[in-house]
C-alpha cells in the first residue's frame, strides 16, 4: 500500500463515529505496539488506559537507578490488580470515564480491556479490534520485556502471572460492570492475530487487515 501516512486517503465506514478505534488484548499480545504504529501510520491520537502508569502513581513498582524512573514488574501489575483495585472500584471507574471522554472527540485509538465491552453494550458504532497472539508467544515476549527491566523470569513464572491476570479482571469488571471481558466474540468486530508478524510489521499488516474487511477504506 502506498501513502498509508496520509490520514486524508482513509476514511472509516459510515455511520463509524469520527474514526475511533477501540484496541483489547491480552498481556503480551502486541495490543500496544499495533496501536503505536497504526497512530503514527493514520495520524490518530494514541491513548493508553493508563492502568499501569496509575499503579506506579500509587506506589506501586520500584525505581530503576540506570534510567531514574519508576518500572512495574508484571508480577508487581498482579499485586495491584488483586489487592488494591477490587478494594477502589474508583480506580477503574476514573480511568474509564477520562477514556469515554476522549472516544468522545473522536479520531483516536484506544487500548482499554473494558471500553470495548462498554461501547458494544451501548451500541456506539466504535471500531472494536482484539489483539491476540498464542500464549507461547506471548509468554516469550514478556520473558523478554522483563528481561529490560532486569528481571529474570522463567515461562512457567510468566504463565501463571499471565493466568492470574486474567482471573482477576474477570472478577473485577463482572462485578463493576457485569460483562467477562474475555467473550472476545460478543464485544469485538475483528480480532487480529499477531503470532507470526514481526513486531516492526503489526500496524501496517493491522490497517492492510481492517481495509480488507471493510472496516476502514481506501478513498484515495
Amino acid at each position: 500500500m502506498e501513502n498509508l501516512s496520509l490520514m486524508d486517503n482513509y476514511v472509516i465506514n459510515t455511520p463509524r463515529m469520527k474514526s475511533v478505534i477501540i484496541m483489547g488484548g491480552s498481556g503480551g499480545s502486541g495490543r500496544s505496539t499495533c496501536a503505536k504504529q497504526l497512530g503514527e501510520i493514520t495520524g490518530l491520537k494514541n491513548i493508553s488506559g493508563g492502568f499501569r502508569k496509575l499503579a506506579m502513581e500509587l506506589g506501586f513498582g520500584k525505581y530503576d537507578l540506570h534510567t531514574n524512573q519508576r518500572i512495574l514488574l508484571e508480577s508487581e501489575l498482579v499485586e495491584f490488580q488483586n489487592q488494591y483495585a477490587p478494594l477502589h472500584p474508583e480506580v477503574d471507574l476514573k480511568l474509564d470515564a477520562d477514556l469515554f471522554v476522549e472516544a468522545q472527540r473522536g479520531n483516536v485509538i484506544i487500548e482499554s480491556t473494558t471500553l470495548g465491552p462498554i461501547s458494544k453494550r451501548l451500541n456506539l458504532q466504535f471500531i472494536r479490534v482484539w489483539i491476540d497472539a498464542s500464549e507461547e508467544e506471548r509468554i516469550n515476549r514478556i520473558i523478554k520485556r522483563e528481561l529490560t527491566k532486569n528481571n529474570i523470569v522463567t515461562g512457567k513464572e510468566v504463565k501463571a502471572i499471565l493466568g492470574k491476570r486474567i482471573e482477576d479482571n474477570q472478577k473485577r469488571y463482572l462485578a463493576l460492570y457485569g460483562f467477562d471481558y474475555t467473550d472476545i466474540d460478543a464485544y469485538y468486530e475483528f480480532n487480529f492475530d499477531t503470532t507470526e508478524i514481526e513486531e516492526s510489521a503489526m500496524g501496517s499488516i493491522l490497517l492492510e487487515k481492517l481495509i480488507e474487511n471493510e472496516f476502514w477504506t481506501n478513498v484515495g
